[in-house]
């Protein structure tokens, strides 16, 4: 696995950077980002598939995380997830079948405080 995915998640604003220096697979990226927001009129569906496209280019590059345009905070791909067990806290790109609708126990969010 590729230390540096784990410490340095994939940004909208590194891609938009990647192709400024026309790196080719930062502009074919920013391409299919504008036919979405074309598409999109409705923000909340545009925002998941702002994370749908970073997930799959983070994934594409071998990358563990991107970074939530909406939010700011790091997300781990599937790529990452599948090399752990299930931490049942219902991860947006979980492969274990917990996403993000699922429900949380007492005693799971007792541990979500704790962070």
């Amino acid at each position: 696995m590729c230390k540096e995915g784990w410490q340095h998640p994939l940004s909208l604003e590194e891609v938009r950077q990647a192709a400024d220096k026309e790196e080719a697979w930062a502009a074919k990226a920013l391409d299919q980002l504008r036919r979405l927001e074309r598409c999109a009129h409705n923000p909340a569906k545009l925002h998941l598939s702002y994370c749908a496209w970073l997930h799959r280019i983070a994934s594409q590059q071998g990358r563990q995380r991107y970074v939530d345009p909406a939010t700011g905070l790091g997300v781990f791909t599937a790529t990452a997830l599948k090399t752990t067990a299930c931490c049942g806290l219902h991860c947006r790109h979980c492969p274990h079948g917990q996403g993000p609708g699922g429900q949380l126990t007492p005693e799971e969010k007792l541990v979500l405080l704790d962070w």
